[in-house]
């Protein structure tokens, strides 16, 4: 008697592939800097944002191969080896990276944790709320502001 098993294999979709000059505008717009990613300056701004944007290439870029990297990010392959091993540490120590690394994936529609793409139905409905939050925290401030020009104008007639 034989018996036949059949693997069935789920793929799960993998990050579409994206230019590096997309990646960039993404990671520096997430992060409320420059888009100077890709410059020569050893600025801790930019420093930590190269780190973010070879960590996101090479997920979203799945299988690109050492070299190739080095030739997109125009680095030697000890220094994007260095830059990886880098990433790595400061995820597990550095909780500020953590979250812009965080935040950076979720601009990305990535997965914090594999390669899987997020549902986008789950993303917009995080971000609708934010933006709600957003909306709320705006009409406090509209409100304590309307109060403190109010108080400004008593004062000013006070004193005439």
């Amino acid at each position: 008697m034989f018996v036949i098993f059949a693997s069935v294999k789920y793929k799960q979709p993998k990050p579409k592939k994206m230019k590096l000059t997309e990646l960039t505008e993404i990671v520096s717009n997430v992060l409320d800097i420059p888009n100077e990613i890709m410059s020569k300056s050893q600025e801790h701004k930019y420093a930590r944002a190269r780190f973010m944007c070879l960590a996101l290439y090479k997920r979203i870029n799945f299988g690109i191969s050492g070299n190739d990297l080095s030739d997109t990010f125009d680095k030697d392959h000890s220094t994007i080896s260095y830059m990886l091993n880098k990433h790595r540490k400061r995820l597990k120590s550095d909780l500020f990276y953590l979250e812009d690394y965080t935040r950076s994936c979720n601009a990305l529609g990535l997965n914090i944790i594999d390669n899987t793409q997020i549902d986008r139905t789950k993303l917009l409905n995080h971000l609708q709320s934010e933006v709600n939050r957003l909306t709320k925290e705006r009409d406090k401030l509209k409100m304590s502001l309307s109060t403190i020009v109010t108080c400004m104008d008593e004062v000013g007639n006070i004193l005439k």
